[in-house]
């Protein structure tokens, strides 16, 4: 049992640190701050680089890089777990999945003084994981039953890397599963704040788009 409290305390956390934070030239209106924030988020979130590349100095390689390092930052979740290298890339592909699948709405900017306005942001909670540690423990209950069977019956059981394959696997289709009928949450709304800063750049509150990022998927909870 205490493997598998070991697995699912792994706690895949998809939107951690996905913004980088880039910013406009000073030349733009504030008008176009909406436009800046909502490209940001396209760019990391669902890979989709023209309008970041436009309103920055970034070019199409360096947003692409920023994309691939949100993904890898995901992948994460499972450095140090026996998986197979097909399974680690479906995984990959899954992630990819699940961020497209969030869902946010920038709305127009607001002007807060001669230097920075608000720009609100709806987000609707992408229900990744309710249900899962519940489809987990029923899961692993299933495979130690066939290894006390198989062990009356051959002598031996599952191997550790055996047991991780089944295990994420299982994960996995739980994941997509979810990504392919997706379901969320009220919508929250959020202001982010978009100042000019000391380089006479335009800049939005890295805070305040954290809390964007870790509301767009809910959170993996193991049972006690």
């Amino acid at each position: 049992m205490e493997k598998r409290k070991n697995y699912l305390r792994w706690g895949i956390m998809l939107v951690v640190s996905l913004f980088l934070f880039g910013a406009c030239d000073s030349s733009e209106k504030y008008n176009d701050a909406d436009e800046y924030v909502k490209s940001m988020l396209d760019a990391q979130i669902k890979g989709d680089f023209e309008k970041y590349v436009e309103m920055t100095d970034a070019t199409q390689k360096e947003a692409e890089v920023m994309y691939e390092e949100a993904i890898e930052a995901q992948m994460q979740s499972l450095a140090g777990r026996i998986v197979s290298d097909e399974l680690t890339e479906k995984y990959r592909e899954l992630f990819k999945n699940i961020l497209q699948q969030t869902k946010y709405e920038v709305g127009e900017a607001e002007e807060v003084d001669a230097d920075s306005v608000i720009v609100p942001i709806e987000v609707e909670t992408l229900q990744m994981y309710v249900g899962v540690d519940d489809a987990l423990a029923v899961y692993h209950e299933q495979l130690m039953s066939e290894i006390d069977t198989q062990l009356n019956q051959t002598g031996t059981g599952l191997s550790e890397a055996e047991y991780s394959e089944k295990f994420h696997q299982r994960m996995y289709e739980l994941l997509k599963e979810r990504v392919e009928n997706p379901t969320y949450g009220e919508k929250i709304t959020f202001e982010v704040k978009v100042s000019k800063n000391d380089e006479e750049l335009y800049e939005a509150d890295h805070l305040e788009l954290k809390k964007v990022g870790d509301n767009l998927i809910d959170k993996f909870t193991p049972a006690a």
